[in-house]
């Protein structure tokens, strides 16, 4: 006759062996010589899908936040368990005020379209917000939780390293004018106007009311962490607090949209749809160079290409001049000061980056310099090609569009003062400057988490129409290295378009709102690639004409 496990007795000496710490392996007398499934282990029955991951119990610790990686923003868990570590801070941090709101406070850059979205959304519901709180490094996160020590508030903060506000994706919303919020902001029209629909555009609330067993956190219904639409629209619709969907989550792997009812095993990742890019070449809003826009205004530069960058996904510049009123001019011999005044018609043109690494973005020196990123940043145009350091100056612009992560890169091969004038671990400067080596790694590392890496490089002769050998050399590493589209500048004439490996290099996109000074010089172009949803690229020239200073316009 078979058993179904030892004799008793046997079962009963080893509850008597296992009580006194002898261990005891335990083998199945079943002639079936069936092995016992250990607890917590059991396997679903055929056709069942394994249970998810239990919960576990909130409790304070220090195990390392499940996901932490930068890139990982979606699916980081941290909470009073699980922290991050010291040295963690996004790269990407940004005014909030580049999303229109006022603080000082800094965010994320990946979701300003959508934070200045949702505060758009609120104030034409007559229900305008304001930002109290948002990224906090972990010793200002240690300095809060040490000020409210033996306070009823310290037991409402979480300790340094377990805030979400670390993440840099985390915000505390209040009405806007108000400096603070408690529990009865959840009956304010703004407060309950975020309650139903914050998750449109991509935030979610993270400690709702009567869940503090499963956020381990009390009820805040100020503080919302950004998911982008399609993740928080799945949490939102999930009914699971933002713990329990990550936990559940957990896998290593992207968090992915949930797969229809007709399609389980589909694809899972985002769809990706055509993409439309441009690049232009060298732009030029220094009021005393481009003497029109003192009578025409700033809007003139941009007016003559019918909307084209507005109707595209992406654009990219090149902007010849700090964007500054400060510093002190350096010694050579053209200098180029632009008006901060200029940006917002530039960003309402549609232009999305602007490339500071060039021969001029260091005219006024490093404090000019500085300046001029802050003040893009400000005004929603992205800047690439210099940095506070060499770090920063290499860190590409990330964008997410139609289902593609984008990286844009820039590049000053062309450089005054060198060495000056690049950027070193210890002073601000442009990005690279002669070093082929720090591109192609910059490149690579753009890639391992970006669909598309977008290079766009100051390099070449003046006045030359064709590139130099040196350049093919570059541009061919650059491809070899994963950039997908290489837009190029400095010549001040239009050079040719090619295709290597499938991907376009625009040698050399001339001028572009600069004066006319010569036929030459003010024929020039657009670039335009086209990605299709299988990753295809293609790329070709739309002929313009700068028909006075300043004015480009389409052919």
């Amino acid at each position: 006759m078979k058993g179904n496990g030892p004799p008793v007795s046997f079962r009963v000496l080893v509850g008597i062996l296992a009580a006194l710490g002898v261990i005891v392996v335990w083998v199945s007398l079943s002639t079936g010589g069936d092995r016992e499934t250990p607890p917590g282990k059991e396997q679903p029955r055929a056709g069942e899908q394994p249970k998810p991951p239990a919960l576990p119990p909130c409790r304070q610790g220090e195990d390392p936040a499940v996901d932490s990686a930068e890139a990982d923003w979606q699916r980081t868990l941290v909470d009073d368990r699980f922290a991050l570590p010291k040295d963690y801070e996004p790269s990407d941090l940004v005014p909030v005020s580049a999303a229109r709101f006022e603080g000082d406070f800094r965010v994320r850059r990946l979701m300003l379209g959508d934070l200045e979205a949702l505060g758009d959304a609120a104030a034409k519901a007559g229900n305008p917000l304001g930002i109290v709180a948002a990224y906090r490094s972990f010793d200002e996160q240690a300095s809060l939780y040490e000020r409210r020590e033996g306070t009823p508030e310290q037991a409402r903060t979480a300790r340094p390293g377990h805030s979400e506000h670390q993440l840099g994706t985390g915000i505390d919303f209040a009405t806007k004018g108000e400096t603070d919020v408690t529990r009865a902001w959840a009956a304010d029209p703004a407060g309950e106007w975020m309650a139903g629909h914050a998750h449109e555009f991509g935030f979610v609330l993270s400690f709702p009311k009567g869940a503090t067993r499963k956020t381990c956190f009390g009820y805040e219904p100020w503080h919302f962490r950004y998911f982008g639409p399609e993740l928080a629209a799945r949490i939102h619709e999930s009914g699971l607090t933002t713990r329990e969907f990550l936990w559940t989550n957990r896998t290593g792997t992207p968090v992915s949209p949930a797969p229809s009812p007709s399609h389980e095993g589909s694809r899972k990742e985002p769809r990706k749809r055509k993409l439309v890019i441009h690049g232009a070449g060298d732009v030029n809003v220094d009021p005393n160079y481009v003497t029109t826009f003192g009578s025409n205004g700033y809007g003139y530069a941009w007016s003559g290409l019918g909307g084209l960058f507005k109707r595209d996904d992406l654009t990219v510049v090149n902007l010849e001049c700090p964007v500054s009123d400060k510093g002190q001019i350096v010694k050579k011999e053209f200098n180029f000061r632009c008006d901060p005044a200029a940006l917002p018609a530039m960003r309402q043109a549609g232009v999305d980056v602007a490339n500071q690494g060039n021969n001029h973005a260091y005219d006024f020196g490093e404090d000019a310099l500085v300046d001029s990123l802050r003040n893009l940043e400000r005004a929603r145009v992205s800047p690439v090609g210099a940095g506070r350091d060499e770090e920063d100056a290499l860190r590409p612009a990330i964008f997410e569009e139609k289902g593609w992560r984008i990286a844009v890169l820039g590049f000053g091969n062309v450089v005054e003062p060198y060495p000056l004038a690049v950027a070193a671990a210890d002073h601000p400067g442009v990005a690279a400057g002669h070093d082929v080596n720090a591109m192609t790694k910059a490149i690579r590392d753009a890639k391992r988490s970006a669909d598309l890496v977008i290079v766009t490089i100051h390099w070449g002769i003046e006045l030359h129409t064709q590139p130099e050998g040196y350049q093919v050399v570059m541009g061919h590493k650059f491809v070899k290295a994963g950039a997908d589209v290489i837009f190029g500048h400095h010549a001040h004439r239009l050079q040719p378009l090619d295709h290597y490996k499938g991907k376009p290099i625009f040698w050399g996109l001339g001028n572009f709102v600069w004066p006319d000074h010569s036929a030459e010089g003010s024929a020039t172009a657009v670039g335009e690639v086209t990605v299709m949803p299988n990753g295809r690229l293609k790329g070709k020239l739309l002929p313009a004409t700068i028909v006075e200073d300043g004015h480009p316009v389409l052919n």
